[in-house]
């Protein structure tokens, strides 16, 4: 992610934060995405793979991504790729 990039995800942050009726809009809209992350695992992974149920798989690839993103952004030596592939691998059970 660039810096401009970067930057222009911090202040809609920002804005979101601080305007109550686009940040109702935005929990009106999060509020979808756990049925939408547990469908999307479904259809990657049996569910006999996953370490947890769906849902909470879900939401824990969300914030991973999150944390993640926020790291190549500010970390002075923020993870490889091949780092994170072994991350997220590491999260389901060998069939």
């Amino acid at each position: 992610m660039t810096e401009g990039r970067a930057a222009a995800r911090a202040e809609f942050l920002l804005y979101a934060l601080t305007h109550p009726d686009l940040r109702k809009r935005m929990i009106e809209l999060s509020a979808l995405g756990p049925t939408r992350g547990a469908e999307n695992v479904l259809g990657l992974f049996r569910e006999e793979e996953l370490p947890m149920p769906p849902k909470a798989f879900a939401w824990m690839i969300s914030s991973l991504v999150t944390g993640l993103t926020f790291n190549r952004i500010v970390a002075p030596a923020p993870p490889d790729d091949e780092t994170v592939l072994a991350m997220f691998e590491g999260l389901v059970r060998p069939a």
